[in-house]
């Protein structure tokens, strides 16, 4: 493997984005936590460009879009649980979707997962359940 600048450029996303991360687990707020969540998010995206990883890049453009609508619900007082299992499924349904066309292996299917177990996490309403 050859050391580039981009390479070099993205360990530093990298780094960051473990600072946002550490911040997150730091929070007690929902709407906080997917703030610095979304800070994180966006980093590790720019190192995903760095180094043409499209999958983990489509998968973190659609985690800041989750955590957007998260953020737009959790100041709503009421949500309902048919509107949030809707809200998930049409999550999962999309990124399912944009998978199947960034798909380069079975290692790529590895972002998939975790953006989709960290969705359920961010769904819940305890702040407590997304630190875990």
């Amino acid at each position: 493997m050859h050391i580039t600048k981009l390479y070099i450029l993205s360990q530093v996303f990298i780094i960051l984005n473990y600072v946002f991360l550490v911040i997150t687990y730091q929070l007690k707020k929902k709407d906080k936590i997917l703030f610095f969540n979304n800070s994180a998010q966006l980093s590790a995206g720019l190192s995903f460009i760095c180094l043409g990883a499209y999958t983990g890049l489509a998968m973190t453009i659609i985690s800041i879009f989750r955590n957007t609508i998260f953020m737009i619900y959790s100041e709503k007082k009421s949500v309902s649980k048919k509107a949030n299992i809707l809200i998930l499924l049409g999550i999962y349904a999309l990124m399912i979707t944009i998978s199947i066309f960034t798909f380069n292996g079975f290692l790529s299917l590895m972002s998939v997962l975790a953006t989709m177990l960290a969705t359920y996490a961010f769904g819940k309403k305890i702040p407590k359940y997304i630190r875990y």
